[in-house]
């Protein structure tokens, strides 16, 4: 199950990025971490743009909503997301 934790009215969890894939999609969870792949290149932080975006638009948030909280030059990162409940988040790794 993803690991999720609750501070203030963020959430957050900890994602492990594979860049320059093929598609952009939420591949699931493997021990407490979620998985994504993105189709931008690890440079000038457009990977990281990406994760954020689609992290957004699987939850149906707006992208400012969604920060890197830690792991900004790192496959492992640890996303927040503000104002939204745990079980939304869950629901992402059951994708």
């Amino acid at each position: 199950m993803l690991e999720i934790s609750r501070k203030a009215d963020a959430c957050s969890f900890a994602v492990s990025v594979k860049t320059s894939s093929r598609n952009s999609r939420i591949v699931g969870e493997d021990n407490g971490v979620l998985k994504v792949e993105v189709t931008a290149a690890p440079v000038e932080g457009k990977a990281n743009e990406a994760v954020v975006k689609l992290i957004a638009r699987s939850l149906n948030v707006a992208p400012s909503r969604v920060s890197i909280a830690a792991g900004q030059k790192s496959k492992k990162k640890r996303i927040a997301v503000s104002g939204i409940d745990p079980e939304s988040i869950l629901r992402l790794a059951d994708r």
